[in-house]
Formats: C-alpha cells, sequence, structure tokens
C-alpha cells in the first residue's frame, strides 16, 4: 500500500485534460486544441479524448443498417472513411499522413470483418469503440508535428472492467497496470483514448454513451492528478442548456454535491458517473470551453455556503418508467427492500421513483439509454419476474440547488407552472438538493424555458430584497409579480 502512496505522490503535479468530440469535430478544431494542450500542459501530462464529432453515432448506424439495409448501411462506411481520412490528410504532413492512413485502413478493415459476425457486445463494443483509437492516434501526431513530445495510449492496456449496464473500473488491476506506461512515458503527453475498456476475456467494453468524462475522472483518480480540466463547444455549467435557453447564465462556481446531483439526473454537460471516481479525493476539476479558453469557466469546490438557492433547471426527454406492480398476496416492504439492495449493489440507482404503497406500486425512471438493461437486470429477481414493464415516452424535468426542496418560494412556484403538465409524479432528493417531475411527455423546451425565466426572475428580486433587507418591499414584489406562484 506504502509503495502504491509514494508513486501517486510522484504524479501529483500532473494535470489531466478531456476533450470531447464537440472540441475534436473538424480540422479547426484539432488545430485549436492542439493550441491549448501546448499552452495548458506540460511533459508528462494526461490527455483523454473522446471520438471526433459523431464519428459514435455513425459507427453505431453503420453497424445498425448493415443487418438490415446494405445501401444504408455502405453510406455511412463511405462516410466515415472520407472523414476521417479528410482529417489525416488535412492535418498532418504527407509522410505521416500516409502511415496514418495505413494504420486507419487497417482498424476498417478489420471492422467491415466483423460486421459480416453475429452482433452481440463483444462485437458492438469494437465496431463503437473505434472512434476513439482513431481520434487518440491522430491528436498524438498532430502534436508531435508542433514539436510536443507526444504518446498515443490504448485505455484498453490498462483500464480493466466486466460487461454489466453500468461497467465498473477495477481500481486495482488498472492502476497496476498503467503505472508501467506512466514510468516508460513520464517526459511526454499522453493521449489516451476515452469511452474503452476491456475484459479479462480481452474483449471491448464500452463504459456509456459520453462515458469518455468517466474515462477521465477514473484515469484521474488512478494516477493522482492534482486538476483535471474537461474541455467543450460550452464555456462550464449553465443555469439551464445554453443551447436551449438563450438567458442561461454561467456558474462560475458549483458544489460538488450539486454537481453530483446535475450528473445524475443525467444532464447533458454532465456523464452520470463523472464525479465518482474523484468523490473521495482531492482533485479538482474544471470546465472550460475549447473555442474560447479565455471566456470563463465553472470550478467544482468541495465547499460552498448553502444558501438554499436554485441554480440550475436540467430536463431529459429520452427517459422511461420501469413499473413493478406487486401482486396482493406479495410482502410489499419486503420485496421493495431487496430492489432497493439490488439497486445499490449493482450502482444503478433512478433518476427519481415513485412508491405507492396503496396500489403495490413501484416506478423507477431511466435514461432510455440504460433502461432496458436495468429492467433486463431486475427481471433476474424471481420474486418480481412476472409484475415488471416498461415505458417510454417520458420526459423530466429538475430544479437543482442546495437546500432547493427547503424553499418554499422556489417550490411553489415550480409547482404552479407544472399544473396542466401531464405530470407523472413528482420526487425530490434525500438531501433536498432537487425537484424532480417526471411528465408523460417528450417535449419539455418550452416548459424549461418558461421555467428558467420564472425562477431566475424572482431569484433575482430575492437577491435583490436580502441586499435592502426590506421584507415589505420583498413581499411587494411577491404580490404584484408572482402572485400566482405562492
Amino acid at each position: 500500500m506504502n509503495k502504491i502512496k509514494k508513486k501517486i505522490i510522484r504524479y501529483q503535479n500532473r494535470q489531466l485534460h478531456k476533450f470531447g468530440g464537440s472540441s475534436l469535430s473538424d480540422v479547426k478544431c484539432y488545430k485549436r486544441v492542439a493550441n491549448i494542450i501546448e499552452k495548458c500542459s506540460k511533459p508528462g501530462d494526461l490527455i483523454v479524448v473522446s471520438a471526433a464529432g459523431i464519428t459514435t453515432n455513425q459507427l453505431i448506424n453503420w453497424l445498425k443498417f448493415s443487418k438490415i439495409n446494405h445501401n444504408l448501411a455502405s453510406k455511412f462506411q463511405e462516410s466515415i472513411r472520407s472523414y476521417q481520412e479528410n482529417l489525416i490528410i488535412k492535418l498532418l504532413s504527407k509522410k505521416k499522413a500516409n502511415l496514418l492512413k495505413l494504420f486507419f485502413l487497417s482498424d476498417f478493415t478489420h471492422l467491415i470483418k466483423l460486421l459480416n459476425k453475429p452482433i452481440d457486445n463483444c462485437v458492438y463494443s469494437e465496431i463503437v469503440g473505434h472512434g476513439e483509437i482513431w481520434s487518440a492516434r491522430l491528436m498524438s501526431a498532430i502534436l508531435e508535428e508542433f514539436g510536443i513530445s507526444s504518446q498515443w495510449l490504448d485505455a484498453r492496456l490498462f483500464l480493466r472492467a466486466e460487461y454489466s449496464s453500468h461497467p465498473k473500473i477495477d481500481e486495482i488491476a488498472s492502476r497496476q497496470l498503467l503505472e508501467k506506461y506512466l514510468q516508460k512515458y513520464y517526459n511526454k503527453r499522453l493521449v489516451i483514448t476515452g469511452f474503452i475498456a476491456k475484459n479479462k476475456k480481452g474483449q471491448t467494453v464500452l463504459l456509456g454513451r459520453n462515458g469518455s468524462d468517466y474515462s477521465a475522472t477514473q484515469i484521474g483518480a488512478l494516477t493522482g492528478v492534482n486538476k483535471i480540466t474537461i474541455w467543450s463547444d460550452v464555456v462550464g455549467i449553465y443555469s439551464a442548456d445554453p443551447h436551449k435557453v438563450k438567458d442561461a447564465y454561467l456558474l462560475p462556481l458549483l458544489s460538488f454535491d450539486e454537481a453530483k446531483e446535475l450528473a445524475r439526473l443525467a444532464a447533458q454537460v454532465l456523464h452520470s458517473r463523472t464525479l465518482q471516481p474523484i468523490s473521495s479525493t482531492n482533485i479538482d476539476l474544471q470546465f472550460r470551453c475549447s473555442y474560447d479558453p479565455d471566456k470563463g469557466s465553472t470550478k467544482i469546490a468541495r465547499t460552498v455556503e448553502s444558501n438554499k438557492d436554485i441554480k440550475i433547471i436540467t430536463s431529459n426527454d429520452n427517459v422511461c418508467l420501469i413499473e413493478i406492480i406487486l401482486f396482493k398476496h406479495q410482502n410489499f416492504l419486503k420485496v421493495y427492500k431487496k430492489i432497493n439492495l439490488f439497486l445499490k449493489k449493482n450502482q444503478i440507482f433512478p433518476l427519481a421513483e415513485r412508491v405507492n404503497l396503496k396500489n403495490k406500486l413501484i416506478q423507477l425512471c431511466y435514461t432510455k439509454e440504460v433502461a432496458h438493461g436495468i429492467m433486463y437486470e431486475l427481471s433476474k429477481i424471481a420474486i418480481i419476474k412476472k409484475n415488471i414493464s416498461l415505458r417510454d415516452c417520458f420526459s423530466l424535468v429538475a430544479i437543482v440547488g442546495t437546500g432547493i426542496c427547503k424553499n418554499s418560494l422556489y417550490k411553489n412556484c415550480f409547482y404552479q407552472h407544472l399544473r396542466n403538465q401531464p405530470v407523472e409524479f413528482f420526487w425530490h432528493s434525500k438531501k433536498d438538493i432537487s425537484l424532480v417531475a417526471v411528465l408523460s411527455t417528450n417535449k419539455t423546451l418550452y416548459l424549461v424555458r418558461e421555467l428558467h425565466k420564472s425562477l431566475f426572475l424572482l431569484k433575482k428580486y430575492f437577491k435583490l430584497t436580502l441586499l435592502n433587507k426590506s421584507k415589505i418591499n420583498f413581499f411587494y414584489l411577491i404580490r404584484t409579480k408572482y402572485f400566482l406562484y405562492i
């Protein structure tokens, strides 16, 4: 144990930079990222990359249509090939480009052969995970041409995990394997693939859609870096999705608990497990924009003063409900306890849940991406095998902030806005950090915009009144502007 600690201490000055697919979508983006790495990193730092642009989606479509529509599959195949080759040709010198094209075409031939096999976990993961390999190899070659000593590394060489709905990294095995590469390339920037790991059989394991952030924090925790910066196409974390809400504003500081809850609620800006690997460490986490590095950022702070204030409105239009309706003779509390133990053991907690003791009903809300896999796992529990079903076409809208559920003003405003919406149920977190509504619709854009407008205007007045310390003025504003919500 002491040896491991000593090894980690040697790498404490290291930083890790993670770049998402939107930061690597075209030639200009790759050059921009190379400049950021040159300016913001030093020898020995780690760079984790996602697949370029929409490569992962293209690979999924290629695989999908290879079995049902060969003409369409051929179009996806050609699109992937030309996109990757175009990046290589335009970013590298002729000699280096020819070499990387050979590597790419060798990979591509391998994937074409795999498409002739039955599609199982092994084949699917091997094909879909290749975007990260191409991205890391190319990024490392670009850095070399920038005069930056670099080495690309396939994360499957050291990250170990087994197939499941939420693959968990074997930290002990992974740390031991990673150590030799850190020693070997201690004076280089290591460009590492995100999203992929390997199991004991040597098969590729995917760490979940948008799992590169999770890869980054996991690798950062394994190496004991002192700071992780996640770069994307937005400046940081906003009060709402800035692509949906024009008035959303940047949050320069967010508490660890608030960020963790945002991730748990499957917000697009944070992968659901991004914060897990670093929750018990002192690693700093920051979010910045690769398109405009100096515009601003969001820092995740371990301790922030609690003020029962709203920070974020988040939504997800692709969630499902797993429903378990027990028979009259079944002991509801006993079954519910067994389900909870199962979910805890497998770390597959729902986004929200509803328990109706009278109707012996349990509803568990998950993203569409993982719902089918979790339902399959739950159906293995013998006592609920015949009682379980899946309903889709739901959405989730939530407000997040430390102690938000104890602030009656925000709660009432939230409930009032949802009074005419098809609400399936409301739920709030145990720590009172989020209030959630699950809706039987998948169109929440207008609702989110209106909620943001009202809640953050209310926040503005709330802060103004506290500054003035005038209760009369405060309640006057509430009565005149928000009489509907009180």
